[in-house]
């Protein structure tokens, strides 16, 4: 026959029996080593959420559930499950994401994935579409269309305008290739463009109708500098 259970002070008591006796439960010992008080396994259809094995042993795994949730040998069951499963499962789609995003632009970078071909038109000094692509040229920051800028003389003039001008020369009628790095905040494929060995991007800064977007890179610092020297483009007045 197995030792009665003893709790000081047990609300559970039952009427006619001596002080801190729980009819029905057992006495076993933690991993700890302190003593618990739960059922027979008779009543384990009775609780979910006890820890007993079919023998009347502690189950492995942590003895009684947090708040708010039950645990059955260590599992959380309930509302709290679900929300873990749902985490699991978001944090699983974010790094395919990611990785997939990586790749991707690893294609891009090494020249793997087929560059955008064709005859295209400028939109402003930085900027080309065709069809229903548009592209934004990587590396370089023309003026808006409507901006104005300042001559050596201090007059105004539309430099928007013209640096827009000057980028329609340099596409009209030829067969561009760009490749295409990523897309920008807009949603717009940057992407650097050629004309076979003329490099349409450091052809802008050279000519001084754009200047190095230094915010993503380097590439055309030395462009801009050789047309800052010359006063070329919108550097006439500075």
């Amino acid at each position: 026959m197995a030792p009665r259970c003893l709790a000081d002070h047990s609300p559970l008591r039952a009427a006619g029996t001596r002080r801190g006796y729980r009819p029905g439960h057992h006495r076993i010992r933690t991993s700890r080593g302190r003593l618990r008080c739960l059922p027979f396994p008779d009543r384990l259809a009775e609780d979910e959420g006890t820890l007993l094995e079919a023998r009347g042993k502690p189950a492995r795994g942590h003895l009684g559930g947090g708040q708010g949730e039950r645990r059955r040998c260590g599992r959380a069951v309930g509302g709290f499950a679900a929300v873990r499963r749902r985490s699991r499962g978001l944090s699983r789609l974010l790094l395919t994401v990611a990785v997939l995003a990586a790749i991707l632009l690893a294609l891009r970078q090494f020249g793997l994935i087929a560059p955008e071909t064709g005859q295209f038109r400028a939109v402003d000094g930085d900027s080309l579409q065709r069809g229903d692509i548009e592209l934004r040229l990587h590396g370089i920051d023309a003026p808006e269309l409507h901006q104005e800028c300042q001559r050596g003389d201090g007059t105004a003039y539309a430099c928007g305008r013209e640096a827009r001008s000057r980028l329609a020369k340099l596409v009209a009628g030829v067969e561009l290739s760009c490749v295409v790095l990523e897309n920008d905040s807009y949603e717009r494929e940057v992407a650097t463009c050629s004309d076979g060995d003329i490099d349409i991007n450091a052809e802008m800064v050279r000519s001084g109708w754009a200047t190095a977007y230094t915010r993503h890179g380097s590439d055309y610092l030395a462009e801009e500098q050789s047309a800052r020297s010359a006063r070329r483009g919108i550097w006439q007045g500075r």
